[in-house]
């Protein structure tokens, strides 16, 4: 069996002007550049990445990190929460309002926006992940 010559199993490959080979673009293609050239400095890379890891582990178990997932979670159920608020509106400001000048009207639906978000921003997280009373 003969040896090809090294360039031989790809003479067919073409190069276009943008970088492309083959109509396959250069972005996938694999970057060696960033690759480690010795063996140690593959291994204080995986060091590097280990300790990190740990790190990002250690910092989920204090409550400090929390995933994607639960902070989507958090963010639907917040927003379920300002949403229930919202349209009670009508029902808690009605009575407020009733008999009052436009101007008034407008005022006091302001300050009742402003404290149900006050109510929101201050309030203890807990009470979102369990859900409003």
């Amino acid at each position: 069996m003969q040896a090809e010559a090294p360039d031989a199993a790809h003479d067919d490959l073409t190069a276009g002007e943008d970088g492309s080979v083959d109509g396959v673009s250069a972005k996938f293609c694999v970057d060696r550049k960033n690759e480690p050239e010795t063996l140690t400095e593959a291994r204080r890379e995986k060091v590097l990445e280990e300790t990190e890891l740990i790190r990002i582990k250690i910092a989920k178990e204090r409550g400090e990190l929390i995933s994607v997932e639960e902070s989507d979670e958090r963010d639907l159920r917040t927003g379920a929460i300002i949403k229930a608020m919202f349209m009670r509106a009508s029902s808690d400001l009605t009575p407020m309002v009733v008999g009052l000048p436009a101007d008034e009207v407008e005022e006091v639906i302001q300050q009742w926006a402003y404290e149900r978000l006050e109510e929101v921003a201050t309030e203890d997280p807990q009470k979102f992940r369990d859900g409003i009373d």
